[in-house]
């Protein structure tokens, strides 16, 4: 935690997310990005309407 914020793993490595999910491994939450897009800017743009409409803590999405 930095300054009173969670830290929140975002990845499109389902490796990464095995860890956490299947092996139990602590974590405050994880968000794997499976988009049909590779574009940064549309994958960004696609994370924020997320993050502004979906409570991410302690979840696994």
């Amino acid at each position: 935690m930095i300054k009173g914020r969670l830290i929140y793993p975002i990845t499109d490595d389902k490796d990464f997310g095995e860890l956490v999910f299947r092996l139990g491994k602590p974590s405050n939450g994880v968000i794997l990005i499976r988009t049909s897009t590779t574009n940064p800017k549309k994958r960004f743009e696609l994370l924020k309407i997320l993050l502004n409409t979906v409570d991410v803590r302690d979840r696994f999405i």
